[in-house]
């Protein structure tokens, strides 16, 4: 099984800076991680993602506007090995964006070769930050590709109630698989550091890929 990672954000307008930074047991290797955004001149430096026109470059961060994707061009091998993919972000929106329920940050693992997928009927694993229910936090869902999934709290694998709207600092989501083959998520702020180790997976290779979707208001 091979498993490419999806990023998607439902946000204003998202601020993502370094992102994703993965690593493993394995040598490192700059194949799976954006480089240092504070030592380019522009997002066409980066040659191992395909990123789409509607993100923009600004003095070390990728501004995500409406529909703005970032696939990795490369699997990551993790080769029975440990591996941890980490995203910082931070969004624009405010606490009167609590009603616009599709807003929302996602990280996908997924098994696919193309960027043109259902992401309803995706096989693999979302973790999505989001505002679904007027509740902010995170949520991890998990499909085989068979059938659509619902997108609400009551259908996650797990969940967690975090505030990531209106906020003046960045956040850091830790996506982890350790030895013994669980899942684990962490969220850190300068402030605190939450983690939940929500499910255990078989032990395979990994990719990734980002997008963004609109907000309609």
């Amino acid at each position: 099984m091979l498993y490419h990672i999806l990023l998607l954000i439902h946000v204003a307008l998202a601020v993502v800076p370094n992102i994703p930074k993965i690593s493993s047991q394995l040598s490192p290797n700059p194949h799976y991680s954006l480089p240092n955004l504070l030592s380019i001149e522009s997002k066409e430096d980066i040659n191992n993602f395909d990123i789409s026109n509607n993100i923009q470059f600004d003095n070390g961060r990728l501004l995500l506007g409406e529909l703005g994707s970032i696939w990795g061009k490369y699997k990551i091998p993790t080769l029975n090995k440990p591996w941890t993919i980490e995203l910082i972000f931070r969004s624009t929106g405010t606490k009167e964006d609590r009603k616009y329920e599709d807003n929302s940050l996602n990280v996908w693992l997924l098994n696919e070769d193309n960027n043109n997928l259902p992401f309803d009927s995706f096989d693999g694993f979302e973790t999505s930050i989001n505002n679904e229910g007027q509740i902010p936090g995170v949520k991890l869902y998990n499909n085989d590709g068979s059938q659509n999934i619902i997108h609400d709290a009551s259908h996650a694998l797990g969940t967690c109630k975090f505030q990531y709207l209106d906020s003046d600092v960045p956040f850091t989501l830790r996506i982890s698989y350790d030895a013994n083959s669980w899942f684990k998520i962490q969220w850190i702020t300068i402030y605190v550091s939450n983690e939940s180790n929500l499910y255990s997976i078989p032990r395979t290779q990994i990719g990734n890929y980002i997008q963004n979707k609109p907000t309609i208001k």
